[in-house]
């Protein structure tokens, strides 16, 4: 994780931010305090006392941070000033995932595991074991010539022992023995008797396994260029083409043809979302235009429907009142007869 801009202090104490990965601590504590320090978007916590040195304050730093943070690691070194270094802990299996332009990209991190046993064709120089699945440890020196071999994963590797060796030159030649016949491990060699020669997978390799990943995955707008600015080998940059040679411009095509395939798969996605914006758009407008129309039938009279109707009634009067009429006069005539 990348140390914040800013760093919070307490009265006596500095604390400065010298690069993503390094604080330098100044001064003494003058009382009791809580200081806290934001990584990985964490807020962690560090208890401070009075007294308490710049080197000590470096240390419960420290303490803290790995604390709530697994995986990550921090160095101190020096007293006044006294330096934090932030690095990443020795992992031999996980993953890792990062998220570019809402792209998630994700590498396996798998380190080849020791064989159950290790060949070693001097019989004198004992003991030579695996430890763990990444870790072998050298007891003694050498007495006789000889070679340490085994396999990690499908590369060989072959130590040569000379016979005055110490157990720390041996554990040292089996350190460049891993690095030289394998490829992306990094190898370290720790204790002093016996000494451990343990191995991870190198930051080169994770990130050159994640540049892949990124290249596969065809991020929009980005791709990747091997560099030798920290932190690592590789970086993301913008699209630059150069074809001033055969592989260069063959590279740039790739990039191209990339990019055109990412803008491709972006224009049917928005013309997914065009077709059905536009689908909804026409319902709604068919609904609108039948909900006025039914409204209009219900409170519109249909004038043509009511005035036949009130011309059917007259006639139907009319004819009525007549009829009344011709009734009365036959009554008169049979009336007058009588007379």
């Amino acid at each position: 994780p990348s140390l914040p801009a800013e760093l919070n202090t307490t009265a006596g104490l500095t604390a400065t931010r010298t690069s993503d990965s390094v604080i330098s601590f100044a001064g003494t504590v003058t009382g009791n305090s809580t200081v806290d320090i934001t990584l990985a978007g964490k807020v962690i916590p560090v208890v401070l006392a009075a007294s308490d040195t710049a080197a000590q304050s470096a240390g419960k730093f420290k303490t803290a941070i790995e604390a709530a943070l697994p995986g990550v690691t921090a160095t101190v070194a020096g007293t006044a000033p006294a330096t934090l270094t932030l690095g990443r802990a020795a992992t031999a299996d996980g993953s890792l995932e990062v998220t570019i332009n809402a792209v998630k990209v994700s590498v396996a991190v798998e380190t080849p595991h020791l064989p159950a046993n290790i060949n070693n064709t001097s019989t004198t120089v004992t003991p030579i074991a695996r430890a763990s699945n990444t870790s072998i440890t050298v007891t003694t020196a050498a007495t006789a010539s000889g070679t340490v071999s085994f396999k990690l994963g499908e590369k060989a590797v072959s130590v040569a022992i000379g016979a005055s060796d110490s157990a720390a030159t041996i554990a040292a030649s089996i350190k460049t023995g891993i690095e030289a016949n394998s490829s992306g491990l990094t190898a370290t060699v720790s204790g002093s008797g016996p000494y451990t020669v343990s191995f991870v997978q190198s930051d080169a390799a994770i990130l050159g396994n994640l540049s892949d990943a990124i290249r596969a995955a065809k991020v929009p707008g980005v791709f990747m260029t091997e560099s030798t600015t920290t932190p690592g080998t590789y970086s993301i940059d913008k699209h630059v083409f150069g074809a001033t040679t055969a592989e260069a411009a063959l590279s740039a095509l790739t990039r191209i043809d990339n990019a055109i395939t990412a803008v491709n798969d972006q224009r049917s996605a928005l013309g997914a979302i065009s077709n059905r914006l536009s689908y909804t758009v026409n319902n709604l407008t068919n609904i609108v235009t039948n909900l006025d129309m039914s409204r209009g039938r219900i409170e519109d009279a249909d004038f043509a429907l009511e005035s036949a109707n009130m011309a059917r009634f007259q006639i139907l009067q009319q004819a009525s009142t007549a009829m009344l009429a011709q009734a009365n006069a036959a009554k008169q005539d049979v009336l007058s007869l009588i007379k």
